[in-house]
């Protein structure tokens, strides 16, 4: 799949398909001092909104990034993200909440977030979409588990706490909406249809034990043993993920997200995975020849 999304303790960054600066579906935001990203979860509790991402509202949140996934732990719900492999979606599980809901992802569809005012939005049958003359191919959709009890692809609305079904051009787009909601699958796709089948619950948890499986597989393939237990845990497999998801796949990073097929980056992170993937490798480099000329130049 052509599908990634950053992750940090405070929550989710920019989400993409196909190339991680010039199709971004959010915003990119560089900046080491935030608190949030474009995208935000929040629960009610106690007649309070938090969000369910590390804040600062003095709410402990237990945070775990593990191969494939991310998960954060706070007010007694889980919530994980995760593209499943092979596939061209993201899907956020929330689990145990106790409270309403509220979801929201800015629009960008494209490499400027000023090319947001090009973004026309809708949404039928519970299904969010959005499309742009800026993005090659048919949008976005954003499907969920259940119906949103409310919804508006306007930001300006929903900050504004008056969410009432506004959709179309001339907005400041967005998908929002609110559940109340136990258990809640939200699964965002260029694919409208692989959206709504990955939006089923038990779907949506069968992909979570596949990406898991899948990443424990390809990451445990080379194993070291020196007298530094950090050191063991980071070849042992942060290694090997980083070279693949960071730089390989996602060509992308929190300080970084060029998108770019770097000659000589790609060549050192092909070499890297050779160990463990020599047919990922020798694919690689291959593809990197194609951009080299005969007398030994190369395309940049």
């Amino acid at each position: 799949g052509g599908m990634g999304f950053l992750a940090a303790d405070s929550g989710l960054g920019c989400m993409w398909h196909g190339n991680a600066r010039e199709r971004r579906i959010n915003t990119w935001i560089c900046d080491e001092k935030a608190v949030s990203g474009p995208e935000t979860l929040e629960m009610e509790v106690g007649g309070r909104r938090l969000s369910l991402f590390a804040d600062e509202d003095g709410v402990d949140c237990r945070v775990t990034f593990g191969f494939g996934f991310a998960r954060w732990e706070k007010c007694g719900a889980a919530v994980t993200a995760l593209v499943p492999p092979g596939e061209d979606a993201r899907l956020l599980i929330v689990e145990n909440g106790s409270g309403t809901l509220y979801w929201k992802t800015d629009l960008t569809l494209s490499e400027s977030e000023r090319d947001s005012r090009y973004v026309v939005t809708s949404c039928a049958e519970g299904l969010m979409s959005a499309a742009s003359p800026c993005w090659e191919g048919a949008g976005v959709s954003a499907a969920f588990s259940q119906p949103p009890r409310e919804w508006t692809c306007d930001r300006a609305a929903w900050l504004a706490g008056s969410p009432a079904h506004e959709q179309g051009a001339g907005l400041l787009p967005c998908f929002a909406a609110a559940f109340q909601a136990r258990t809640l699958v939200i699964a965002v796709s260029p694919d409208a249809s692989l959206a709504s089948e990955l939006s089923r619950v038990e779907r949506a948890r069968a992909e979570m034990e596949r990406t898991v499986e899948h990443w424990r597989a390809v990451t445990g393939r080379l194993r070291v043993h020196t007298p530094d237990a950090a050191l063991d845990r980071f070849i042992n497999g942060w290694a090997v993920y980083q070279a693949l998801c960071c730089r390989l796949l996602g060509r992308t990073g929190q300080y970084q997200s060029g998108g770019a097929f770097g000659f000589r980056d790609q060549l050192q992170d092909a070499w890297a995975v050779a160990s463990f993937n020599p047919a990922l490798a020798k694919e690689k480099i291959l593809e990197t020849l194609t951009y080299m000329y005969s007398d030994g130049r190369c395309v940049r």
